[in-house]
C-alpha cells in the first residue's frame, strides 16, 4: 500500500511540475529562465531561482524544477530553516 501511495504521491508532483513550466515559461522553450520568474507576480527572489538551477546554466529545466520542489517538500517537513536549507549544496 505504502509503495503504490509513493508512486501516487511522486505521479502527482511530475504533474504539478509540469503545469508550473508550463505557467511560468512565457516563451515556451521548456525552460524557466531567471527574467521569466521574476516576471512572476509574487517573485520568490533570485535566492530560490539560484537553487533551483543545479547546473547554474541560468535556466531551470523541469527536471531540476522537480528536484528543487522534492527538496523544498523535504525542507518543509524537516522544519523549514531548522530543517537546514533546501537546493545546492553549500561548499
Amino acid at each position: 500500500m505504502l509503495a503504490y501511495q509513493d508512486k501516487q504521491d511522486a505521479e502527482r508532483r511530475k504533474q504539478r511540475a509540469e503545469r508550473m513550466v508550463e505557467r511560468l515559461d512565457t516563451n515556451d522553450d521548456g525552460l524557466i529562465s531567471s527574467e521569466e520568474l521574476a516576471a512572476r507576480e509574487g517573485n520568490p527572489g533570485k535566492g530560490l531561482f539560484e537553487r533551483a538551477d543545479l547546473d547554474s546554466d541560468g535556466k531551470i529545466t523541469e527536471e531540476e524544477f522537480k528536484t528543487a520542489m522534492a527538496k523544498f517538500k523535504k525542507h518543509r517537513k524537516a522544519g523549514g530553516r531548522e530543517g537546514g536549507r533546501f537546493g545546492k549544496q553549500q561548499h
